[in-house]
């Protein structure tokens, strides 16, 4: 009797331990398709019938799905923006927009030429 409860403890724990590495596998997969990435770039084009908004960035054009989108303030054609978003479905669809302050191209400052002594 003592070796048949044993026996049937192990394969609970053998089950239990299998079926937990299944399902740590599954959620990788799952993770891995819903990977976030950043894109950044000037504002080209706001759609807000269609609810898109177009980035040009070194890549070049991507267009975002902005549904569900968090934004601190409306973006506008020319601004700079950051862009996290992630694709479902052959779309890019936007997390957050995020404007970027700083100039791409800082103003350069006028060198004066040191007082002589």
């Amino acid at each position: 009797m003592k070796r048949l409860f044993v026996v049937l403890l192990a394969m609970c724990f053998g089950i239990t331990f299998v079926s937990a590495v299944f399902a740590q596998s599954a959620t990788e997969k799952a993770t891995n398709a819903a990977m976030v990435h950043r894109y950044g770039g000037d504002v080209t084009a706001i759609d807000r019938a269609a609810n898109t908004l177009t980035v040009k960035g070194k890549k070049g054009d991507m267009t975002f799905d902005m549904t569900g989108v968090k934004m601190m303030g409306e973006p506008k054609a020319g601004d700079r923006v950051m862009v996290q978003y992630t694709e479902k479905d052959g779309k890019m669809v936007a997390d957050s927009v995020v404007g970027i302050k700083s100039p791409r191209n800082p103003p350069k400052k006028d060198m004066e030429p040191a007082d002589e002594k």
